[in-house]
């Protein structure tokens, strides 16, 4: 091999690196690890597959950490009731993953689609970038502006959480829901 071409192979080698380390600085992405191999270049070897299903505790702990700026407001905690219908209802969207509401009466409601690998913390923290719109004195959004996702997270009577996700069945696609109740 050549000179320049050996040049040539660690410049790409070099870009390609630069590439994927950045690739890791997404919102989102988990690192990896790359080995380099003479004769076949880069090869992403996975470290450890993206969870599309965080614990119910990391799923409390992303609402409670948004509810602790606000005084006053308890905790959620969450409960296999709600967590229940949000996955039978996760599973009955899972055919279409149309962005429909359940309309039940029971519960408050957050739901959310997404492509790949989105998870129900990137749904939560799409729902919590509301905030910015959100008006606390008047308990309204601001003119033209959606924050209702938001105010289901802070709402003072939602403190029985449950979320569940499903994959569509006809696509990439995911449909996410959180569900909230009043104290029983």
């Amino acid at each position: 091999m050549g000179f320049s071409r050996k040049i040539a192979l660690v410049l790409v080698l070099c870009m390609a690196i630069l590439h994927f380390s950045h690739e890791d600085e997404q919102p989102g992405n988990q690192p990896e690890e790359y080995s380099i191999n003479a004769h076949s270049g880069i090869r992403r070897v996975l470290s450890a597959p993206r969870s599309t299903d965080p614990s119910p505790q990391d799923i409390v702990d992303a609402h409670n950490k948004v509810r602790k700026e606000i005084p006053g407001l308890e905790p959620m905690v969450w409960n296999t009731t709600v967590a229940k219908f949000a996955k039978e209802y996760a599973n009955e969207r899972k055919k279409d993953c149309a962005l429909e509401h359940s309309n039940t009466p029971l519960y408050g409601e957050n739901i959310a689609t997404g492509a790949g690998a989105m998870t129900i913390l990137d749904a939560i923290n799409m729902w919590v970038s509301e905030k910015a719109d959100y008006n606390y004195e008047t308990d309204s959004c601001a003119p033209g502006k959606v924050c209702g996702h938001y105010t289901q997270i802070i709402g003072k009577t939602s403190i029985r959480l449950g979320c569940a996700l499903s994959h569509c069945l006809k696509n990439d696609g995911i449909f996410i829901t959180c569900n909230y109740a009043q104290p029983f």
